[in-house]
C-alpha cells in the first residue's frame, strides 16, 4: 500500500489542500433526519472491505477508475501482498443510499446541491461508521461512481471535476483519528471538508469508545 499511495503522488498532482465548509441549515436538519432514522431503526451495519482505494480487485481489473496506466497484473499484485489482504479484513461499516430510503436520502442531497456547484445532479453519498478498534488507513479515493461509468462519461470529459465532502455527525471523541492530506482535523458534530478526488490521501482510527459517523458526498462540480 506504501508502494501504491506512493505512485499516486508521483502520477496524479496530489496535494494537501481541503476547505472547511459551513453546511446551510437545510443541510444540518438532512444530516439530523439521517442520524435519527439510523438510531431510531437500529440500522445493520454491513462489513465492508477496507483496500488502498477501498475497491478491491474490482480497481485491478478497471485500469481508468485509477486514472493511471500500471499494468493490472501489477494493481493485483499489490491487492494479493498481505498488507493489502489484512486491509481487506478490516471490519469499517458502510451504509449506502439503496439501504436508507429515498425520503431520507433526497433532501441530503438535494440541499448539497442547494449549496454547492453541481453539475447535472451527479451527487451520491454514503454514511461511514467508524466503531472502537477500526481503522481507515491512509489512502488516496478513485473517482466517483458516476464519473466511472462509461454511460456517463460520454460527452461529459472535460466539463467538470470530481469532489468529494465528510459531514461529522458527532463531535470528535477521546480516540477518534481523522487526517485529511498532513493534516490532523479536530472536527466537531456539522463539519463539513470539501476536497479533490485522487488528489487528497486520508484516513482515520478510533481507538476510543465511541462510535464515529461522517457522511461522504461525492459530486461532480462544473469546471
Amino acid at each position: 500500500m506504501l508502494e501504491w499511495n506512493e505512485w499516486q503522488k508521483e502520477n496524479c498532482n496530489t496535494h494537501n489542500r481541503y476547505e472547511r465548509v459551513t453546511i446551510s441549515a437545510s443541510l444540518k436538519s438532512a444530516c439530523d433526519s439521517i442520524k435519527k432514522y439510523i438510531i431510531d431503526k437500529n440500522v445493520k451495519w454491513y462489513n465492508y472491505p477496507v483496500t488502498p482505494l477501498n475497491y478491491g480487485s474490482f480497481i485491478a481489473d478497471n485500469r481508468y477508475e485509477f486514472s493511471c496506466n500500471l499494468p493490472a497484473q501489477q494493481i493485483q499484485e499489490w491487492l494479493d501482498a498481505p498488507e493489502s489482504l489484512r486491509a481487506m479484513s478490516l471490519p469499517v461499516r458502510v451504509i449506502t443510499s439503496y439501504i436508507l430510503p429515498d425520503e431520507i436520502v433526497l433532501p441530503a442531497l438535494a440541499a448539497l446541491e442547494a449549496q454547492e456547484s453541481v453539475y447535472e445532479h451527479a451527487v451520491i453519498f454514503r454514511v461511514i461508521k467508524l466503531k472502537p478498534g477500526d481503522i481507515m488507513m491512509l489512502h488516496y479515493d478513485p473517482k466517483s461512481f458516476y464519473t466511472q461509468d462509461k454511460v456517463w462519461q460520454k460527452g461529459h470529459r472535460g466539463k467538470y471535476k470530481d469532489k468529494r465532502a465528510f459531514i461529522y455527525m458527532n463531535d470528535r471523541a477521546p480516540g477518534q483519528i481523522s487526517y485529511l492530506g498532513d493534516h490532523e482535523i479536530d472536527f466537531k458534530a456539522y463539519d463539513m471538508f470539501k476536497y479533490d478526488v485522487e488528489k487528497v490521501y486520508h484516513g482515520s482510527c478510533n481507538f476510543g469508545y465511541d462510535d464515529r459517523f461522517l457522511i461522504t458526498f461525492s459530486w461532480a462540480e462544473p469546471l
